[in-house]
């Protein structure tokens, strides 16, 4: 008898983030169906420690693409790369008795070796689902990103569920002429069940910062509103990309903070502060929520990065956290945090497996 194998599969152009929520689904998954096993197969993976038994991970083939190609040499690499990848996929799926297909995609990803894996499922009984990150971006810009995938994995038709992890009201307008209303779910976002850190010796205030001189001017601002607070330690953690001259000039030029570059033990400083800030970019927001049990968000407010305030809205009106912004008046920032501080319950307590059964409902009825 065939087992019922759902697999994921994470795409090209995956980052950490991705693969670590492609992660966080198929754990939560697997215990619910703990006689089930789920394969992960991807290019990237963090280094893992623990995963449920009937949880296995396979790593595609390394192929390098050279992007300085000229397009038609870059073009054939690439489609190269989808039958190799494609084949791949293709020979597990039919040795493996696989009854469901999940594809776990990025808004703007590539969609050549999927396409390889849709045309061979499409005469089999295999369901065939495909889930889409909500890019929480302006109604333009998402607007923008969302219909270029007309080209990529809109085009595929042959599916039997696409699922959406994010605001419904965002795409009605965008999803109704490309398919039918009825191959699409809508469901909110699921974030990480919160872990236990070691505790150790207590910090006021934790915040985090990714690269780019947006964060160097948020620091600043952080740190000339810091004494109005009275507080007795402040840790800042700076991002892989944040300039290291700018790094040192800051360690100078305020040594009542403890800077850090960024550590591995950042889960155990989120865990021992009483409030956390961080950037709304998702894998702070997965961080925030996975480990603190009261945070802030400061959203990036450089050209470009709307979705960041977009992001800290949506989650400030779902009730989960309140956040600060250059934009407001240093007094009001002042008192947002102080309110924070004091440890005022703005947040719901977050049921993180309301989502995963959600999922699992959705897709036992494809």
């Amino acid at each position: 008898m065939q087992r019922n194998i759902t697999i994921f599969y994470t795409n090209d152009f995956a980052g950490i983030g991705h693969i670590t929520r492609v992660l966080r689904i198929t754990r939560g998954l697997s215990k619910i169906n703990h006689k089930k096993t789920y394969w992960i197969i991807t290019n990237k993976c963090p280094s893992i420690t623990k995963l449920p038994k009937n949880v296995k991970i396979i790593i595609l083939p390394k192929i390098k693409v050279n992007k300085k190609l000229k397009d038609c040499r870059y073009a054939k690499k690439i489609s190269q790369k989808a039958n190799i990848w494609g084949s791949f996929i293709i020979e597990h799926v039919s040795k493996k008795g696989v009854t469901l297909f999940f594809s776990d995609l990025n808004p703007n990803g590539g969609y050549g070796e999927l396409r390889k894996v849709f045309d061979y499922l499409k005469n089999t009984d295999i369901k065939k689902v495909i889930g889409l990150r909500d890019i929480l971006d302006t109604k333009k810009q998402t607007k923008k990103e969302w219909l270029a995938n007309k080209e990529g994995i809109l085009s595929i038709k042959d599916y039997d569920k696409i699922i959406v992890f994010g605001k419904q009201e965002i795409f009605k307008d965008l999803y109704w002429d490309i398919m039918p209303v009825k191959k699409i779910s809508f469901i909110d976002p699921i974030f990480p069940v919160k872990k236990k850190v070691t505790k150790g010796e207590n910090i006021d205030i934790f915040a985090m910062f990714g690269g780019g001189k947006n964060s160097v001017e948020q620091i600043n601002y952080l740190a000339r509103i810091l004494p109005y607070l009275s507080l007795k330690k402040t840790v800042i953690v700076t991002g892989f990309l944040f300039p290291k001259k700018s790094y040192e000039k800051l360690k100078k030029k305020y040594p009542n903070i403890q800077f850090l570059r960024w550590t591995k033990k950042a889960p155990e400083y989120i865990s021992r502060a009483r409030l956390t800030i961080a950037h709304c970019g998702y894998n702070s927001v997965n961080d925030v929520f996975l480990y603190s049990d009261n945070f802030l968000l400061f959203p990036r407010t450089k050209k470009g990065r709307k979705e960041q305030i977009i992001r800290a809205q949506y989650l400030k009106e779902k009730g989960y956290c309140d956040f600060i912004s250059m934009k407001n008046k240093k007094e009001s920032n002042v008192e947002i945090i102080l309110t924070s501080l004091a440890n005022r319950k703005l947040k719901k307590t977050i049921n993180a497996s309301k989502g995963i059964l959600e999922l699992d409902k959705i897709l036992k009825n494809v």
